[in-house]
């Protein structure tokens, strides 16, 4: 999935294989090697793989996760983890601050345990045997 998602990232700028490498090569660090167009063919391809260092540099130019262009897809995220984590959060096209993002996840949390007691004692109920002395 990660050739696709590149190659739709490239194309949605407008860019070639060449004008990518090239505008990936504006900060190289001392040793780094530059990228070339060969190297993004190859990517998008599948025949090779870009290292980490790549793929970092690659999510900072499109302005998108490192889970989104290598497709990481997830069974569950704990909620607990993506109200720490330093992610933006929205909620119809408003970006959360970090007191609204606390007092969202207090809600939440208080929502759930609530439902969770509820759910407990109507439960306890239900395996209650009832004995009557007739």
């Amino acid at each position: 999935m990660f050739p696709q998602r590149l190659r739709a990232l490239r194309i949605g700028r407008g860019l070639s294989q060449k004008q990518l490498a090239t505008e990936l090569n504006r900060n190289l660090d001392v040793g780094e090697r530059p990228n070339t167009q060969g190297q993004i063919g190859k990517w998008e391809l599948g025949k090779t793989k870009p290292s980490y260092t790549e793929v970092k540099k690659l999510a900072a130019f499109f302005q998108v996760s490192l889970d989104y262009l290598l497709a990481q897809r997830y069974e569950s995220v704990e909620l607990d983890d993506l109200f720490v984590s330093t992610v933006g959060l929205k909620i119809a096209g408003h970006n959360l601050t970090s007191e609204e993002r606390a007092e969202v996840y207090q809600l939440i949390k208080g929502y759930i345990n609530g439902r969770h007691a509820q759910q407990v004692a109507s439960k306890k109920n239900d395996d209650e045997e009832i004995s009557l002395d007739i």
